[in-house]
């Protein structure tokens, strides 16, 4: 009842959307496909294309993820792009192939879904969970193997993947069938033959030295993403950085080795990664310094340190980490060393291709068949490869009596075609189910051969059907024998009549090889002067390091330093401002004190000229005023020495002084300037004050009133210095008062 109202709700819910608005699917809604409706359980990731969603096929019940694209920008492009990918690979038995299994597409509300098969987690989630512990061969073996089987199938359709990481490689499930996975995200894969030189593709990490350095592609930059997902499985780490593209061409160079010029000359980009070297003796490219790429490029890559970066190459690194624990582990991390350089050879041309490394030992385990004894490394290996086809283990019939085992060609014919077989005969090769220690001990060195010795208790009908196919192949293995008989006779002819060639050949290759010892010899005395070079750069570089500190420690104090300058530069430039300023303001003062000094040397000049005539008049009435007092001076003199006589012509006489006494006193004194003190050098006879008044006392005698007579008439000297308005020395004052 519940499950028909939440149904009946979303269907009303989806009625109710209107095409103008974008649909945001949430959990429990229902998506209605032309086939089958898919109700959303939850969402297991999101990315810049869309979200995935974990649903249930409301028909069959069954969990399925459903891919929902945004639509926005080139996302409908790049959806038909994956469709159209997906229909091309639909054609290929993605169980077979390892290859996600494709539903359907279908669109609902203006949303672009694809429905897939669900699958269990990612082998990024894996080490995650483990905590970037990494797994160990027999752990890798399995993974490595499906996918090569699944780019082996897509090889042959023509597709590269061109996105091949950790999350697009997805278990199965983990925990009923351990290390199955399948290939999911054809979002990014496209045709081989559509492919331009000079694309970019593949994750930073992950990709290919042909991409970024612009080589022709093919399917090996596929193969190329397989060795960085063992090396991410081994280390459990990426082997290259995914900053920029200058640290992974030189993580490259360093685990790798340097790519040969005749490719490097071919590349679109190499330029910007490489440089012609100037040694005449060592002609050739070098990687460029990263200042060198950023004069270049312009970009300045941030170069970090990695634990690569410790290791000499990435031989090293696989046999410094991990540990070896056993001899049959010490076999078994070779055969991986080898593999993964094989896929990760720089020449495209020469790296290996899926089919091949399907016969590569890792994966066939060819290097383990004479160590199946008793051992528990062994065991855990064919644990993990139980439900994968086993290459070396293949179905191989019981030789009859046709075949001589006595003869060792039939032998090595019988072996060589068990190993060529399922290159020679794919339609014919089949599944081999998981086999016992004992099945395996039964394994010897003369005959290879399919444990047949199943518990028929339990598996009566399919042992039945191993019989018949067993019998099939021995057919054909008999045949095989035979053409292999015939090119063994004609070899050995060949050989007879070619022996001195093959004698001389030996010669040659003896001395080869001895010449490569001593170039051997020669390289580890190269080798071992490299890495002394290379300690001492790298002590250069330390002492680099410390010159660079002190010499940015040196740049901050001159940077200080330089604002202090520039702080005492501004205030000299204030002061000097004021002194000029000071300067300009005494040059005015200078001009206005000039101008002062003329205006009052022209009025002390006028003032010295108007002095000068005001001292010419008193002069001139100086002389007329002492011209006046001789002559009354004269007449007094005359008078004095006269009898004294009162009479009337004494009165009648008297007229005459009165009269002039009153002329005196009718004329008008200059009016005084100033008081000064008179000069001690001056006459004691004209030391006297000049009185301005000029008055005839008479005088009483003893008898009575004597008859008046006339007063002394003021000195010239009492006039001038009435006139000029002078005061009486003070000691004058004091000596009369002595008097």
């Amino acid at each position: 009842m519940s499950s028909s109202t939440s149904l009946s709700d979303n269907s009303n819910e989806n009625n109710n959307y209107t095409p103008g608005t974008p649909y945001e699917v949430q959990k429990h809604d229902v998506l209605y496909s032309s086939t089958t409706c898919y109700q959303v359980i939850d969402f297991s990731g999101e990315g810049s294309f869309g979200k995935v969603a974990r649903c249930v096929n409301l028909t069959t019940g069954t969990k399925v993820a459903v891919k929902i694209h945004k639509e926005k920008g080139d996302v409908s492009k790049v959806i038909r792009k994956e469709r159209k990918m997906l229909k091309a690979i639909r054609t290929l038995d993605a169980d077979k192939n390892n290859i996600v299994n494709f539903i359907e597409g279908f669109r609902f509300n203006n949303l672009s879904c694809l429905a897939f098969e669900m699958l269990d987690r990612s082998l990024w989630d894996l080490l995650e969970e483990r905590r970037w512990i990494p797994l160990n061969l027999n752990e890798i073996r399995p993974i490595i193997q499906q996918l090569m089987v699944a780019f082996d199938a897509l090889k042959s359709r023509g597709i590269l993947h061109t996105d091949l990481k950790p999350d697009n490689v997805m278990l199965v499930n983990h925990q009923d069938q351990p290390f199955k996975i399948k290939l999911i995200d054809f979002g990014l894969a496209r045709q081989v033959s559509k492919v331009c030189i000079g694309t970019m593709m593949q994750p930073s990490s992950f990709r290919a030295p042909e991409v970024t350095l612009g080589f022709p592609l093919t399917e090996a930059v596929d193969m190329w993403g397989v060795g960085c997902i063992m090396g991410f499985l081994y280390f459990g780490r990426e082997l290259f950085p995914r900053d920029c593209s200058y640290n992974l061409i030189r993580s490259i160079v360093h685990l790798l080795g340097q790519p040969d010029d005749d490719l490097l000359s071919a590349g679109l980009y190499s330029w910007s990664y490489f440089n012609l070297n100037d040694d005449p003796y060592n002609p050739g490219f070098i990687l460029r310094s990263s200042d060198e790429f950023t004069e270049v490029t312009g970009i300045k890559p941030q170069l970090t340190l990695t634990f690569f970066d410790f290791v000499e190459n990435l031989e090293d690194a696989v046999w410094t980490y991990p540990t070896q624990k056993s001899d049959i582990e010490f076999d078994d991390r070779n055969a991986f060393l080898s593999l993964l350089m094989s896929t990760l050879d720089l020449d495209p041309q020469r790296r290996l291709t899926p089919r091949d490394s399907l016969n590569n030992p890792f994966l066939s385990m060819f290097h383990l068949k004479n160590k199946m004894d008793t051992s528990s490394y062994l065991d855990e290996a064919l644990r993990c490869m139980a439900f994968l086809p086993l290459n070396h283990l293949e179905s191989k019939p019981k030789s009859d009596e046709k075949n001589d085992k006595s003869d060792p060609q039939a032998i090595e014919a019988d072996s060589m075609a068990s190993l060529h077989f399922d290159e020679a005969y794919p339609e014919k090769r089949t599944s081999t189910p998981f086999f016992s220690r004992e099945d395996f001990l039964q394994v010897n060195h003369e005959e290879l051969q399919v444990a047949d010795i199943i518990s028929e208790e339990k598996f009566p009908n399919e042992l039945q059907v191993e019989k018949n196919k067993n019998n099939l192949l021995q057919e054909e293995l008999e045949r095989i024998c035979i053409s292999y008989q015939l090119l063994i006779a004609r070899y050995e002819d060949d050989v007879l009549k070619n022996r001195e060639q093959t004698d001389a050949l030996r010669r040659d290759l003896d001395n080869e090889i001895l010449q490569k010892k001593q170039l051997q010899s020669q390289f580890d005395e190269a080798t071992a002067a490299l890495q002394e070079e290379r300690q001492n750069l790298e002590r250069e570089v330390e002492q680099k390091k410390l010159l660079r500190t002190a010499y940015e420690e040196l740049q901050e104090k001159h940077k200080v330093d330089q604002a202090k300058n520039n702080t005492l530069q501004q205030e000299v430039d204030s002061l000097q401002h004021e002194i000029h300023n000071l300067r300009a303001e005494k040059e005015a003062l200078r001009q206005k004190m000039a101008e002062e000094m003329t205006i009052l040397q022209q009025n002390a000049f006028f003032k010295e000229k108007i002095f000068v005539r005001e001292l010419d008049e008193l002069k001139a009435q100086l002389s007329i005023q002492i011209s006046l007092n001789l002559k009354l001076s004269t007449e007094l003199k005359a008078e004095r020495e006269a009898p004294q006589k009162i009479t009337s012509h004494d009165d009648n006489c008297a007229d005459e002084p009165s009269q002039q006494q009153e002329s005196i006193h009718n004329t008008e004194p200059l009016e005084p300037t100033k008081e000064v003190e008179v000069s001690e050098e001056m006459p004691c006879e004209q030391q006297e004050t000049i009185s301005p008044a000029l008055t005839l006392e008479p005088q009483q005698g003893a008898e009575g009133t004597l008859p008046q007579t006339r007063a002394e008439p003021p000195s010239v000297w009492k006039r001038v210095r009435h006139f000029l308005g002078l005061r009486k020395p003070k000691r004058w004052k004091r000596r009369r008062e002595e008097e």
